[in-house]
């Protein structure tokens, strides 16, 4: 890919083509593009979340008050707490639907992911909610 500056893709058809190796290349349907890209999109969208609450664990007042006492009362470390990258929900009822929208995640994402559940009126607000999690339960 860095010698020939070609993309992924690319390399791979040169090299199937150098080698004389078929490659059987499959068109996927508009309804298996829109299926990946939801499927991408939630993945983003858990990936940001878990930052999210990882951020707010060590750079929040109430994250540290109540989420990093929460883990240290029970014997956790800090360098475990880090390296598990555990994290704290803001109690706000849309702390975390706020912030996602304002960085663009389309609100069907949230509510499809779990992260977010939908009222009758169809407004969102938060699953989790004054909890400290593992990143990894996201």
């Amino acid at each position: 890919m860095e010698l020939e500056k070609f993309s992924y893709p690319e390399a791979i058809r040169y090299l199937a083509d150098k080698y004389s190796i078929e490659i059987e290349e499959v068109e996927r349907s508009p309804a298996q593009l829109a299926a990946q890209d939801k499927r991408e999109s939630l993945y983003v969208l858990s990936a940001w979340a878990g930052k999210f609450f990882v951020e707010q664990l060590w750079k929040s007042e109430m994250g540290q008050v109540i989420g990093l006492n929460y883990f240290k009362e029970r014997g956790y470390r800090e360098d475990i707490i880090k390296k598990f990258e555990l994290g704290y929900s803001p109690e706000e009822w849309t702390a975390l639907v706020d912030k996602a929208q304002e960085a663009g995640f389309h609100p069907d994402y949230l509510a499809a992911s779990g992260l977010a559940i939908e009222r009758d009126d169809k407004s969102l607000y938060d699953r989790f909610r004054g909890v400290s999690c593992s990143r990894s339960i996201i």
